[in-house]
């Protein structure tokens, strides 16, 4: 049987006459080949970079031209930014400048406008009124805690051709918690407080 497969085999091979000089054509072919390869490669790549180096140019002188028109832009917006800055200050302290005026103005005519009052209840009062007025009351916080300061204002009305004198008495009511309480003068007033009138 071994010799069965070993006679087919034999069958199987075929001599093939060789021709040397087609070989050795084949042989400078592929060398030629395997040389002009490399060198292609380089003359192609040198020729792609070429057009890279070009194209990327391009491309950044047009990014340079880019960022020269925004820095532009950036500089104008800046300016205009400043002067809005500037604008709106300025607009801001003349707003807060006519409003002091405004409430000082306005403060001066409260006091004109009580002076006023007050001395037309003194020239001319209303008939029937006569004798001694509680004119005005203020009463004022001061910086120290549970300190405050009052001032007391009273009229003569009537016959001015007179004067009273006499002295006032302070009390205080109020509550403390839930319980009801009363302080007289003696007890919430400064030492040396004035409390006389004329």
């Amino acid at each position: 049987m071994a010799q069965k497969k070993r006679k087919k085999m034999v069958e199987d091979v075929m001599l093939v006459p060789v021709d040397r000089r087609a070989r050795r054509r084949v042989r400078v072919y592929v060398t030629l080949l395997l040389i002009l390869l490399p060198v292609m490669a380089f003359f192609g790549g040198e020729v792609f970079s070429h057009y890279s180096r070009e194209k990327v140019k391009a491309q950044t002188d047009e990014l340079k031209q880019q960022v020269r028109r925004l820095e532009a832009d950036l500089l104008a917006s800046r300016d205009a930014l400043a002067m809005q800055k500037a604008d709106t200050e300025v607009s801001s302290q003349a707003q807060e400048q006519v409003r002091g005026e405004i409430k000082e103005l306005r403060d001066q005519m409260a006091e004109l406008e009580e002076a006023v009052s007050f001395y037309k209840s003194v020239m001319a009062p209303g008939s029937g009124d006569n004798g001694l007025k509680i004119e005005k009351l203020d009463v004022a916080s001061s910086t120290q805690p549970n300190v405050y300061s009052f001032r007391l204002v009273l009229t003569q009305v009537g016959d001015n051709r007179g004067y009273l004198s006499g002295n006032v008495t302070v009390i205080i009511s109020g509550r403390q918690g839930e319980e009801a309480i009363r302080l007289n003068g003696s007890e919430v007033l400064a030492e040396g407080a004035e409390t006389r009138f004329k």
